[in-house]
């Protein structure tokens, strides 16, 4: 559940916790339910500065939690490609050109539309999703370097379109349908 996540995840020292409560609130808009706010609000008292990047989520904290957030950019945008490349430069480049494809929603649809664009482009796959299953060694800068090596990418998420447009990737975006992002965020 997003409360153990939560529990887990942020600790009082940890600096990027925030990113964690900002998820909840992101995906939670209107099916919080009381033992989580009143949680996430205890959890909350515990930063000195609370950014987002909607102003949803702004106005959200203050209504939930009692609390002022800043909106800001989002902070995948602060750096550069030349800044996320010095990131990811102790993964080697791939030999062989892949079609890399970030999947917030890993459906046998759109794995099936993946497949077809990386055979109609002579690619291999690497598919990557935002469902939480970790592999042993992987790294933030594991999955740049999937973006950074691409040849195309294919993704459902914000974030897979930022990342293609830094490193300068041709890529296609498939829109998520409003019942899905419902389903995800815990509301009907």
């Amino acid at each position: 559940s997003t409360l153990v996540l939560v529990q887990v995840l942020l600790k009082p020292v940890d600096t990027l916790g925030i990113e964690v409560v900002c998820r909840l609130i992101e995906q939670q808009h209107i099916g919080l339910r009381k033992k989580q706010t009143a949680k996430c609000r205890e959890l909350i008292t515990m930063f000195d500065a609370l950014s987002l990047r909607e102003d949803s989520g702004v106005e959200l904290c203050r209504k939930h939690f009692g609390v002022e957030a800043q909106q800001v950019l989002d902070p995948t945008l602060l750096l550069t490609a030349e800044e996320y490349n010095t990131l990811t430069s102790s993964i080697p480049q791939r030999k062989e050109p892949i079609l890399f494809a970030y999947l917030l929603d890993r459906s046998a649809e759109k794995l099936a539309f993946v497949e077809q664009m990386a055979k109609h482009r002579g690619l291999s796959v690497v598919v990557v999703g935002a469902d939480g299953e970790l592999q042993e060694g992987d790294s933030i800068e594991q999955w740049l370097s999937y973006f950074r090596d691409a040849r195309y990418v294919v993704t459902d998420s914000f974030h897979g379109v930022v990342f293609s447009i830094i490193f300068r990737k041709q890529f296609y975006y498939i829109i998520t349908s409003l019942f899905l992002i419902k389903k995800n965020a815990g509301t009907d």
